[in-house]
């Protein structure tokens, strides 16, 4: 029964118990879909919250990635310049035997190797300084403390030495 206010009519409505299941099953479906759209609204929301956590993680990677590639730029610069000191350690005959040995590039060993620094820049060295054998009894340590600046050859006394890149002569002893 309906009675409005301030009104003299009333109305009456006969709901069946079958109708008013029907209605308490609808409004049940209806609560349902909220409380499931009210639920997925938190669990977006909190995702959300971690968006600005990501972003600042994809920079760090982003920032780590170039670093990464400069480094790998490095170590093929270097071990091009470690390849080139190999060759200078290489015979015109391959099969002759030769008191100087040196690891193969792309060993554990490749990490050494320098450049020869001059006022201008570095100056690759382009060829064996001796006219006669020799072996190195120093490498170059160039990113350690107390950095080693060139490579120690050992050879006879009075031994012809000629330069074997651009550079200036510092020190001879």
């Amino acid at each position: 029964m309906l009675v409005p206010e301030g009104g003299r009519e009333t109305r009456s409505f006969r709901v069946s118990y079958r109708a008013l299941r029907g209605l308490v099953a609808v409004g049940a479906l209806v609560a349902l879909g909220l409380t499931v759209m009210a639920g997925s609204w938190w669990y977006l929301a909190a995702r959300a919250a971690r968006v600005t956590e990501l972003e600042r993680e994809v920079e760090v990677m982003s920032r780590d990635r170039d670093r990464v590639q400069a480094l790998v730029q490095r170590l093929e610069l270097i071990e091009e310049q470690y390849e080139s000191i190999r060759r200078l350690f290489a015979s015109a005959d391959p099969d002759a035997p030769s008191d100087v040995w040196l690891p193969p590039a792309t060993s554990a060993g490749s990490r050494a190797g320098g450049v020869a620094r001059t006022q201008d820049g570095p100056t690759p060295p382009t060829i064996w300084p001796l006219t006669e054998r020799g072996f190195v009894t120093q490498g170059l340590h160039e990113d350690m403390e107390g950095a080693h600046p060139g490579l120690d050859i050992a050879v006879a006394t009075d031994s012809y030495i000629r330069a074997s890149g651009g550079g200036t002569v510092v020190d001879v002893g």
